[in-house]
């Protein structure tokens, strides 16, 4: 297993599963349950108490945010891609 493999085995415990916010290197999820220093946390946790907030942050979702799907590698020729951005510019 390599370092990146520990590294994730550290952070999922699983590597299926969803990073822990608490675990998370770059998450200000520490900043509303141990030390406030960066993040003004007064908005959230005025309108949730911080158990909550800490409920909310440990749920599994299927949100889709920037994930891409995969799609089949198409090569456009210069002249396709230039048909489309033609069209797009044209309306």
């Amino acid at each position: 297993m390599n370092n990146y493999n520990n590294k994730n085995q550290s952070i999922f415990g699983r590597q299926d599963r969803e990073p822990s916010p608490v675990l998370y290197e770059f998450s200000s999820y520490r900043e509303y349950t141990d030390n406030k220093w960066i993040v003004d946390t007064d908005f959230i946790l005025g309108m949730m108490p911080l158990d909550e907030f800490a409920a909310f942050n440990h749920e599994t979702n299927t949100d889709k945010c920037l994930e891409m799907e995969e799609k089949e590698n198409v090569r456009l020729t210069d002249e396709q891609a230039k048909a489309i951005i033609n069209k797009q510019r044209v309306g």
